[in-house]
């Protein structure tokens, strides 16, 4: 599964685990000679901590940008409050 399928699957509101477990259950398998769908246990194995890994990473990403974002919205807002008392300052009656 790539990371915009699994992007895709993790988007819906709420989230659903079955369906996620059920849509990397059907991408993994494979059809045989006969035309029937076949699970292939290592297979879906390999899927299953293939994406486990991709949403480890897409969590540590998510993590950093957060971090990130809030350390903005600080310096944004110390920003703002010293502009709001320069002003206040600059318009004080006397």
């Amino acid at each position: 599964m790539s990371f915009e399928e699994l992007a895709e699957l993790l988007s819906h509101d709420p989230f659903n685990v079955d369906e996620c477990v059920e849509t990397l259950a059907w991408r993994s398998s494979k059809k045989d000679i006969d035309g029937e769908t076949k699970l292939e246990p290592m297979v879906l194995h390999g899927a299953f901590c293939q994406t486990i890994q991709r949403l480890k990473d897409y969590e540590e990403r998510l993590g950093t940008q957060a971090v990130m974002l809030e350390s903005e919205c600080v310096e944004e807002e110390s920003r703002q409050r010293k502009k709001v008392k320069d002003l206040l300052q600059e318009n004080q009656v006397l």
